[in-house]
């Protein structure tokens, strides 16, 4: 698996990858929360988002199994392949993420959660600020706002 930042040609597998995923529906979302999260998530969505954000991909296979952005010290647009997920891609693009953010000055980081995923980023250091709710296209969303405070020391063998 490699990790690079996304081009324009990566924006359908981009897109995709998250509608499929979202077909999944770990957080039991109402079909309006599905149907408006869909269309934030839609190829001329992700094609906008890819010039205010920087966004990376996991390739294997030359396939997109894995997507994460970073919007100045805000993650944002966090997803895997649902049918490979736990065998630590998930785990390996915030890895990379946070080290790109040290290498380039950002000591903090902040994300909101899904329920669904709030174990995992509190397994890696994420600390729970305040439930908050985010609202797209008129469409609440209950998440919770965490962050995490980076270390040099932590990643320091990374770099060298």
């Amino acid at each position: 698996m490699i990790i690079r930042k996304a081009v324009n040609k990566d924006i359908d597998e981009i897109s995709d990858l998250i509608q499929k995923v979202t077909d999944y529906n770990p957080n039991n979302y109402s079909p309006e929360q599905i149907v408006a999260w869909k269309k934030y998530n839609a190829k001329s969505e992700i094609k906008k988002q890819l010039n205010d954000r920087l966004i990376f991909c996991a390739i294997e296979d030359n396939k997109t199994i894995g997507t994460i952005a970073l919007k100045e010290n805000f993650i944002l647009g966090f997803y895997v392949n649902y049918s490979i997920r736990n065998i630590g891609i998930g785990t390996k693009l915030l890895d990379y993420l946070e080290k790109y953010a040290l290498c380039n000055n950002i000591k903090k980081l902040k994300l909101t959660s899904t329920p669904s995923a709030i174990e995992f980023y509190k397994k890696r250091g994420y600390k729970i600020k305040e439930n908050v709710t985010l609202s797209i296209y008129g469409v609440d969303y209950p998440e919770v706002e965490m962050e995490k405070i980076l270390s040099a020391k932590t990643y320091a063998q990374h770099l060298i």
